[in-house]
């Protein structure tokens, strides 16, 4: 396909030179403008690269250009660069030495791929393995040691597999990474060689963590990443051993942190609601689908949360297997929004929740949502609803017309709204 859109673009431009020749006298295609071969080659993937490359020594030379081998993602092209000789062909006959971005991701890999890497994309900085396995070549022993880059500062692991060998070797060169995404096969062999807190404790630059579905993710590993000071968002998606027990020790330490996803977790009332949250500088806070959390133990934690003057974004779809948000919850945003609380609060998802009625969200959404995004797919309490805006003139206190204000109404329909067809999805392996 691309290689057909590299086709029409040179048909195209010869056409328009045929149409201009009196301005542009040389209409061969070997007479194409180098920069403007190099922004069409950039639209190419690898394949089609290294086929245009053999059309002529022009095209050979520009398809090289380190412009166009900045970043590659081989995780749609699997079948290709299923066999590891193929990978590491590539990486030993392109000019990849000045790689950053690489994806990896679904492949079969073993320890001389990364060897390979790290001898020749010495300016790699994000590496993507997500569901890729590791395995071992016949020759290689559990004891032989490969080589892995060093410099990275984005790795992501989520939902790969492989030997123990691979993940210890891995966790040796985590000193710069600021971006991690870890699994159960990176966490078990570390936890059982007694190193898991030594590796997180030396990834002093971390700044995102992402343990999203892993079930040896527990109160633990929250402890250790406490230890790195400059962490700003912490994923722990449907990790459900998560009780949240050492949740205050990490908003206590990790002042930077902004972001923190619990859905899915095991977190409960006593837990949310002893946390100090009116004392971070949360931005983003997901409470979704965490069973374990009432209508009860929501009303303290939303006025906690009330006072923050960060919070944009509030997740809370089918908190306490959606029955915890209620009219009641609604009419408790109302009015802290009517007191000026939750001054940043720009998106609310309360996606899922049963006990949501048509009274409550009209009440609610017809004084707010001018400002605030109301989320509220699959509730199916409702019948579907949208809402219109009318342009009406007010009077100011000293009886002069203003300018045009927007008086938000809620319509209901029999048929469910766009709105309410929207999905939740979590995370899954490729």
């Amino acid at each position: 396909m691309k290689m057909l859109m590299l086709h029409s673009a040179i048909l195209l431009w010869t056409d328009c030179s045929r149409n201009n020749s009196k301005s542009l006298p040389n209409t061969s295609i070997l007479h194409l403008d180098e920069g403007i071969l190099l922004e069409i080659f950039d639209y190419l993937d690898i394949l089609d690269l290294l086929r245009a490359g053999q059309v002529c020594q022009q095209w050979y030379r520009i398809s090289r250009d380190y412009y166009l081998w900045k970043s590659l993602d081989l995780k749609t092209l699997r079948k290709p660069f299923s066999k590891d000789n193929s990978i590491e062909t590539l990486f030993r006959r392109c000019p990849v030495s000045r790689l950053i971005n690489l994806d990896l991701s679904g492949l079969q890999l073993t320890g001389r791929i990364f060897t390979t890497l790290a001898q020749n994309c010495l300016h790699l900085r994000k590496l993507v393995l997500n569901s890729t396995n590791f395995v071992a070549e016949e020759t290689e022993n559990d004891e032989e040691i490969f080589l892995f880059p060093e410099k990275l500062e984005y790795l992501d692991l989520r939902f790969s597999e492989g030997p123990a060998r691979f993940y210890l070797t891995v966790s040796r060169y985590l000193g710069q990474v600021e971006w991690f995404g870890l699994c159960d096969a990176f966490i078990y062999p570390l936890y059982k060689d007694g190193s898991l807190d030594t590796t997180i404790m030396n990834m002093q630059n971390l700044k995102s963590l992402d343990t999203s579905h892993c079930l040896l993710a527990k109160d633990n590993l929250v402890s250790m990443v406490t230890s790195c000071r400059k962490l700003e968002v912490l994923s722990m998606r449907k990790c459900l051993c998560v009780r949240g027990h050492t949740l205050g020790e990490l908003l206590s330490n990790c002042k930077s942190l902004r972001g923190l996803i619990l859905d899915g977790t095991s977190v409960d009332d006593d837990v949310i609601s002893s946390l100090p949250w009116e004392h971070t500088r949360m931005d983003y806070l997901e409470l979704g689908w965490c069973p374990l959390v009432s209508t009860e133990g929501l009303r303290v934690v939303l006025d906690k949360l009330s006072r923050l003057k960060s919070l944009e974004y509030l997740g809370l779809c089918s908190t306490g297997d959606g029955k915890a948000i209620s009219d009641v919850i609604l009419e408790d945003l109302k009015k802290a929004l009517s007191k000026g609380l939750f001054c940043s609060l720009r998106t609310l998802n309360i996606t899922s929740s049963k006990k949501v009625t048509e009274k409550g969200l009209r009440s609610f959404i017809e004084e707010f949502c001018p400002n605030l995004e109301v989320k509220v797919g699959k509730c199916y309490a409702l019948e579907g609803f949208s809402i219109q805006s009318d342009d009406r003139t007010w009077e100011d206190e000293n009886n002069n017309n203003g300018p045009a204000h927007k008086k938000w109404k809620c319509n209901f329909r029999s048929k469910r709204s766009n709105n309410q067809m929207e999905q939740y999805f979590l995370e899954s392996p490729l």
